[in-house]
């Protein structure tokens, strides 16, 4: 999972703020040696304030195919690049609403909140 010192600037939450309020918040890019699925998944745990490893259940697959996420956002793997962040899936997971933008910042807020 990439670490980058600027956050993003424009998330454009669904509640028609400026700015996504977010519980975590991760950077997703495809050319380092961690999946989407592995960054999601640190996000999630990071908002919930447990190891990585304890966010098991449900299966993340049972609520999302990251691939056709990753296809859908940044290309078919031999031609991906990042974009500027304008696209976006939003799904659920855990009791929290998962935003992954085309920019690869990955948003993790309460469900409820």
């Amino acid at each position: 999972m990439s670490e980058r010192k600027d956050s993003p600037s424009d998330t454009h939450a669904t509640d028609g703020s400026d700015h996504l309020v977010a519980d975590a918040q991760a950077h997703y890019d495809y050319d380092e040696p961690h999946d989407l699925t592995t960054t999601i998944i640190f996000a999630v745990a990071d908002a919930e304030g447990v190891d990585p490893p304890n966010i098991k259940t449900p299966p993340l697959y049972d609520h999302v195919d990251t691939v056709a996420v990753e296809e859908a956002l940044f290309g078919p793997v031999r031609t991906r690049q990042n974009h500027d962040g304008t696209e976006s899936i939003t799904f659920s997971y855990r009791d929290h609403e998962i935003v992954v933008r085309s920019d690869g910042w990955v948003f993790v807020r309460s469900a409820d909140g």
